[in-house]
């Protein structure tokens, strides 16, 4: 399928029509498919022919976020608010980036822009409450979250719903929200993943955890097929893969997200449920304070019901 859309976008190209949204098209098939070195060349000679094109600064911090250069990336997606500082996804973008670094307090600025710019975009909300949830912020994120939903019901927003039911102990509320998430979006593997989490807390519902943890496992092998880069999907998997009995195959995922992303506070993160999971509390706690150190919010931690070492430690 791939190869098919790639020879389509250079038949395109080789016509000399739509030039612009060709190459685009084109880096963005490469970034999808984990070519992160070729979307970064067809970023730049965009960039090299239309300076102020913001699309394809963003698309060129997305190359090189890819290639773990994320310095160089930051400084693309900065450059992208530059040249367009009235368009509303270059702070989007940027606070996206800040969001997944661990620097949830510099991406609340950016998604507050967001709201502010486009007040009746319900994904502006709900990523400025994904944000304020990692800096501790439950009743700010929840409203954000809610408002979300008003706008436009979406999975994104019913999936963070849940989160903060989850890290409140409120564990039916929180299988409530997943579930209308996985309604509107039943191939997302995280969603399958979180619901389990609920599940797996309360009482007699082991079996069903742990059926949902397969799920997700089926789900996140599939995203890896197509891009085998993103450290956060390796992390996760290790996690199913350990709550479902399968730890050998769980360190081995763990070892190749830490290798991709070590400085990730959500590949740490991740790794130190595994730890805990496996009776490895010193080794849970290590990964947690590296998590927090790396920008994952204190507050989740102490109150993440898989994490009682961080409590008694």
């Amino acid at each position: 399928m791939m190869l098919r859309a790639e020879a389509a976008c250079r038949r395109a190209l080789e016509t000399g029509t739509t030039l612009r949204e060709t190459e685009l098209a084109l880096a963005r098939l490469y970034t999808t498919g984990g070519r992160h070195e070729q979307a970064e060349a067809v970023y730049r000679r965009l960039i090299e022919a239309t300076p102020s094109h913001a699309e394809a600064y963003i698309g060129l911090g997305e190359a090189l976020q890819g290639q773990g250069r994320a310095e160089a990336a930051e400084e693309a997606l900065r450059e992208a608010v530059v040249v367009e500082p009235g368009y509303w996804l270059t702070h989007n973008r940027l606070g996206t980036f800040l969001f997944k670094h661990g620097r949830a307090k510099e991406a609340v600025q950016s998604f507050e822009r967001v709201t502010e710019m486009v007040p009746g975009n319900p994904n502006g909300f709900n990523n400025l409450g994904a944000a304020q949830m990692l800096i501790g912020d439950l009743v700010g994120a929840a409203a954000s979250f809610r408002r979300s939903n008003e706008l436009e019901p979406s999975r994104s927003a019913y999936s963070n719903l849940g989160t903060i039911n989850y890290y409140l102990g409120q564990f039916e509320e929180a299988v409530s929200m997943y579930s209308r998430a996985i309604t509107l979006a039943p191939e997302d593997y995280m969603l399958w993943g979180s619901r389990a989490d609920s599940l797996w807390f309360m009482e007699g519902r082991r079996d069903a955890a742990i059926e949902g943890y397969r799920r997700a496992i089926q789900l996140a092998e599939i995203n890896l097929q197509v891009n085998d880069t993103e450290g956060i999907t390796w992390a996760l998997l290790a996690y199913y893969y350990n709550r479902v009995g399968d730890t050998d195959r769980a360190a081995r995922y763990t070892e190749r997200a830490m290798e991709l992303h070590p400085d990730s506070p959500f590949v740490n993160y991740f790794a130190a449920l595994a730890a805990a999971d496996r009776g490895e509390i010193e080794e849970s706690n290590r990964l947690a304070k590296l998590a927090v150190e790396y920008g994952f919010p204190m507050p989740l931690i102490m109150a993440d019901p898989a994490l009682p070492g961080m409590r008694t430690g």
